[in-house]
């Protein structure tokens, strides 16, 4: 059983630290780039994914040193040594409170996971380092069970449920009205692009 626990975290505008120029750590910057960090990358060459976003990032063109940590709400140490690693995660493990050592889970706090989005629903997937392969596999999986539909399908209920909730004063009523609205009957309309289907159900919602 693993010793994380899943949890949703906003790290927007935090200060983020990427020591390391590979593709693991391109992917990781991809991350927190897309969660709207303030990312760092220290690294004394990039690879070619990493050199495509750079200009989104704050970039030293350098080996790690001390002190490069201090500060950040989260650090990913994925340089290709051991030793580099090891040193980054001695200056971050009392002060950083995300800490991410890329070739050592025992070593690291968090991870961050693969998401499938669909407008509000994220769904992720996380075998805490164990195997990035299976990982994406399982990626692939869920992608095809909830597909794009989903996006608009919940920007819908989204509505529906605010209107009900400041609308409907008898409890009962918004009881029932909120259960008729998760039923999968407007899933399914959304599923087959049918918007007849879609209209009806909305206009027979408060019958």
């Amino acid at each position: 059983m693993s010793n994380f626990t899943p949890c949703m975290v906003k790290l927007a505008n935090k200060d983020c630290v990427v020591i390391g120029g590979g593709k693991v750590a391109a992917r990781k910057v991809i991350s927190l780039l897309h969660a709207k960090c303030h990312v760092k990358v220290i690294s004394p060459e990039l690879c070619s994914g990493l050199k495509e976003i750079i200009d989104q990032c704050t970039y030293e063109k350098r080996m790690f040193q001390k002190d490069d940590t201090r500060g950040a709400f989260l650090v990913v140490a994925a340089t290709n040594s051991k030793a580099i690693n090891m040193e980054i995660y001695k200056e971050s493990v009392d002060s950083v409170p995300f800490l991410n050592i890329v070739d050592d889970q025992q070593l690291s706090n968090f991870f961050l996971p693969s998401v499938v989005e669909r407008g509000p629903l994220q769904i992720a997937i996380s075998t805490t380092g164990t195997s990035p392969l299976v990982t994406k596999n399982i990626k692939q999986k869920v992608e095809a069970l909830f597909g794009p539909e989903y996006e608009p399908y919940l920007k819908i209920i989204g509505e529906l449920r605010k209107e009900i909730i400041e609308t409907v004063g008898d409890s009962d009523e918004k009881k029932r009205l909120l259960l008729k609205l998760s039923s999968e009957e407007l899933l399914v309309a959304f599923q087959e692009n049918d918007a007849v289907g879609i209209d009806n159900f909305i206009s027979d919602l408060w019958n």
